[in-house]
């Protein structure tokens, strides 16, 4: 979203754009597909607006496997996976508290630069409270609990694992339990 070293403080598009990467990873780690072989979301051509074809993963997926799904339903898909795969990471770790525990940044992405103010032309280091701001947004998209970096029990029913809503939720791994 940004330039290298030109960065801008969070804003929902660039928690928008968070979210689809992570579930394209999920995706293509799912698929077997290889991100550096197919950048197909951009394209070398002006005259396309440099923007490539984000559909390719479906129409490869439908190829091999005759199961026909658009991009959308792949994402949902992708989506699922993702929340799943948080629900596991919740239960081996033993704790909701993912956003203390697990989704933490190391000090020194603060300090990259000391004395050069951050979203100057340069600077690449971050803002702690704009971190922050990405987290929360993050965590809106995804359906997660904000203090916790959780899923709720409403957004794994959405996707159809109530059954792992329930087992988180007797194991008090749920937000609000």
């Amino acid at each position: 979203m940004d330039a290298v070293g030109d960065y801008t403080p969070m804003h929902r598009s660039k928690a928008k754009m968070a979210k689809w990467s992570v579930l394209r990873k999920e995706l293509h780690d799912s698929l077997s597909l290889c991100n550096w072989m197919g950048p197909w979301v951009a394209s070398p051509h002006k005259d396309r607006g440099y923007r490539g074809d984000d559909s390719i993963e479906a129409q490869l997926y439908s190829v091999a496997t005759g199961d026909k799904k658009d991009k959308h339903e792949l994402d949902a898909v992708a989506e699922r996976i993702f929340q799943l795969h948080r629900a596991l990471t919740i239960r081996d770790m033993g704790t909701k508290e993912m956003r203390a525990k697990h989704d933490t940044a190391p000090d020194w992405v603060f300090k990259v630069a000391p004395g050069k103010p951050t979203y100057t032309e340069g600077a690449i280091s971050l803002e702690q409270k704009d971190a922050q701001t990405a987290v929360d947004m993050f965590y809106e998209e995804m359906g997660w609990d904000k203090a916790t970096g959780a899923p709720t029990a409403a957004t794994y029913r959405k996707f159809g694992l109530a059954k792992v809503a329930d087992q988180l939720g007797r194991r008090r791994l749920l937000p609000g339990s």
